[in-house]
């Protein structure tokens, strides 16, 4: 029972340890949105490309539709439409829709939550603010997320030290 505690905790340390350039991203990404929150402005603005890429993936054959949305000469907002993730928001699949939507109707122009210096995020008509629910939990839990891949590190090279120690 304690080896398979141990593989389990081994595991989950070295998933974690490679997921945290991820989790690094996440956080430098939603810090500035949160920060900057009452400086994001509704507006439309006209988009200078749209690239929708469909890819497949794994063994039963998941589709994902990702589109790429060009504005404001250098920003970008990404939005994916994954009908068979197992655990999509139903929420964020119908926002997206939503904005895709408005996308067709509208060709060359959307609707934003614009910052001069962030990239924006997608914008429907019968939002007040940016929204941010939830941002605060995922920062808090990165960084501890990255806390521990850092300790796991730590911890790792100086049992690899001790170890050489010993073999001298």
């Amino acid at each position: 029972m304690k080896k398979i505690l141990h593989l389990i905790v081994f595991i989950f340390l070295t998933l974690n340890f490679f997921a945290s350039p991820f989790n690094l991203l996440n956080v430098t990404k939603k810090i500035p949105i949160l920060i900057n929150k009452s400086n994001f402005i509704k507006t439309k603005v006209k988009t200078d490309s749209v690239k929708n890429i469909v890819s497949t993936s794994g063994m039963n054959s998941l589709t994902t539709y990702s589109h790429y949305i060009y504005y404001d000469k250098n920003k970008l907002i990404i939005l994916q439409d994954n009908p068979d993730r197992l655990l999509q928001s139903e929420t964020i699949l119908r926002n997206t829709r939503r904005a895709l939507k408005y996308i067709q109707q509208h060709h060359d122009s959307i609707l934003i939550w614009y910052h001069p210096t962030i990239n924006g995020q997608i914008a429907l008509s019968n939002e007040s603010e940016i929204n941010t629910k939830g941002y605060l939990m995922q920062i808090i839990l990165n960084i501890i997320l990255l806390i521990v891949a850092i300790l796991t590190l730590r911890w790792l090279i100086l049992k690899i030290k001790n170890k050489k120690n010993e073999e001298s």
